[in-house]
């Protein structure tokens, strides 16, 4: 079968992958084949990251390669899936402005169309009556680097459709634009999105990640490039579950006096890992970086970030917490780099974890390297239980346990949604609310608007 991928034991030891042959559609530009093929030999040459690599070291991948296929899957058939699509739609994208994929693919029929500013350009690499290469030359692929991450150069050499999302000088969408990735059945799906805003520009674009039924694998990348004076609110809802796996990579460039926020939202499942990686490329720009996640059971979820200070000037502020049930594992892992010469940095990091077992594991790492003088930096991070004292009030207004703890570790983690903005805060309560539920087995319920 076309674009399988299989694995051999001798390749699961070695942490190498043999891939399949690659489409050659005499419609994709020459420099694209090139990078899909320096993709695939460079992973083909280095193969799966190992314990042995410091950012991998409490990442255990044997979800993903211990897995017989990983070649790209395409939109499964059968209602169930059907319904079991719609139904994760319904709760988490109700409404608004769409592009939906699924396994990879756009699925033209679960979109939703929208007018755009003049020079906005939407998409889908595979939609007809757009020139989508044309949108992507000189910025696909330069942003993520396939050198040095493994997963990224997986994705780049399998990926079989691209978001595409360019925002014109000083264009202004005024709702959030919404794209969501299915992943449904026992197969691997590559999602690739490119958010370029131009100028002036600014946007709301939020990136939601499920996984339907049996066991898939979900290996995306995003590119966003912001020029000078952008503003973007991005959101990552990474919702697993189950036998699901999922590694996911952001990369963030940021222009002269550009603003980025980010806010991602992660649950458990067998492995579920996102990387931030935010570069600044000109003096002024702003990064606020918030998260929340959150695992039971025998899940395992992952949030690492790194931020490179490369110019003067420059603030991040990142605020990740994360609530950690039954068995379950968690990692925090924060780097901040400020380069020489990077004078008036403003950067701080804080990470907090509440452990709702004596079984639960939190892996914390707030890095920070400072290679300057003239700066402002911080980190700090902090792992406990419940707070008594906070715990037995909720009880002695006539709350049991596990609902008082719900309402705690809710608390607990809605905390970094304080500065999200109305539109969009509302879908995390939500799933922040259901995955609690989960771990502590009481509903957290909503009044309506």
């Amino acid at each position: 079968m076309r674009g399988k991928a299989l694995i051999s034991e001798a390749a699961q030891r070695r942490g190498t992958l043999q891939l399949g042959a690659l489409d050659a559609s005499p419609a994709t530009p020459e420099w694209v084949r090139e990078l899909r093929s320096s993709a695939r030999t460079r992973f083909h040459e280095h193969g799966f990251p190992t314990r042995r690599d410091e950012d991998w070291k409490y990442t255990d991948l044997a979800p993903i390669t211990g897995r017989s296929e990983l070649g790209p899957g395409g939109r499964p058939d059968g209602r169930p899936f059907e319904a079991a699509i719609n139904v994760r739609l319904e709760t988490l994208a109700p409404s608004g402005p769409r592009l939906v994929f699924v396994n990879g693919e756009f699925a033209a029929d679960l979109s939703v169309a929208i007018d755009l500013p003049s020079g906005t350009r939407i998409g889908a690499l595979s939609q007809d009556g757009i020139d989508p290469w044309s949108l992507t030359e000189g910025q696909l692929g330069t942003l993520a680097p396939i050198d040095r991450k493994a997963f990224v150069a997986l994705n780049t050499s399998q990926f079989t459709d691209v978001a595409i999302l360019r925002f014109a000088r000083n264009a202004a969408l005024t709702s959030p634009f919404h794209l969501v990735f299915v992943s449904a059945g026992a197969v691997a799906s590559y999602p690739r999105v490119l958010l370029i805003l131009e100028e002036g520009a600014e946007a709301t674009v939020l990136e939601t990640y499920l996984a339907v039924g049996g066991s898939p694998f979900t290996n995306a990348v995003t590119e966003v490039s912001l020029a000078a004076g952008a503003a973007l609110q991005h959101c990552t809802f990474a919702v697993g579950g189950g036998d699901s796996a999922a590694i996911g990579a952001t990369h963030v460039a940021l222009g002269r006096d550009a603003r980025y926020r980010s806010l991602q939202v992660l649950s458990g499942s067998a492995i579920n890992r996102r990387d931030l990686d935010v570069a600044f490329h000109g003096e002024g720009g702003e990064c606020s970086l918030d998260g929340a996640y959150i695992a039971s059971g025998s899940q395992k979820v992952e949030s690492h970030t790194f931020v490179d200070h490369a110019v003067p000037r420059c603030s991040s502020h990142e605020f990740y917490k994360g609530v950690v049930a039954d068995q379950a594992a968690a990692v925090f892992s924060g780097r901040v780099l400020v380069r020489p010469g990077a004078q008036k940095t403003d950067a701080a990091q804080t990470n907090k974890n509440l452990l709702l077992s004596g079984s639960a594991t939190v892996d914390t790492k707030p890095h920070l390297e400072i290679l300057a003088d003239d700066v402002k930096c911080s980190h700090g991070a902090a792992v406990g239980p419940p707070d008594d004292e906070t715990l037995f009030y909720l009880l002695s207004r006539g709350l049991g346990r596990a609902a008082a703890t719900a309402l705690l570790a809710y608390g607990f983690a809605a905390e970094v949604l304080a500065d999200t903005p109305l539109s969009i805060r509302g879908m995390a309560e939500r799933l922040i609310g259901d995955e609690v539920s989960v771990a502590t087995g009481a509903t957290v319920s909503f009044r309506d608007e």
